[in-house]
């Protein structure tokens, strides 16, 4: 049970494939779920949610790494939930890195 009262149960399948080389890494990760939303005082509301992600991974140098990752996925989300508007919604979110290793 979370702190603000609802509780969010998964029904879920999870999926990942990665292609690795020598200096590169990808990776595919799929989810599929059936979700409900219990909160108190009001009716369950289900709905199938899930997403996917992709990352890559490429080394540039002996020290220095490259990664970026986009993940897109339809979830409920705590203020739709709180709000009882309690409806899947679509997001998106990404990131990128340079990794340096500093050996001695």
């Amino acid at each position: 049970l979370a702190p603000d009262g609802y509780v969010t149960v998964d029904s879920r399948l999870d999926a990942a494939l990665a292609f690795t080389g020598p200096t590169t890494r990808v990776t595919l990760d799929a989810a599929l779920a059936r979700t409900e939303i219990h909160v108190p005082g009001a009716a369950v509301a289900r709905a199938t949610t899930g997403g996917g992600a992709v990352a890559i991974a490429r080394r540039l140098t002996p020290h220095v790494t490259a990664s970026a990752r986009l993940e897109v996925a339809r979830s409920f989300y705590a203020a739709d939930v709180l709000g009882l508007a309690a409806a899947p919604r679509w997001g998106a979110t990404g990131f990128a890195v340079l990794e340096a290793s500093v050996a001695r």
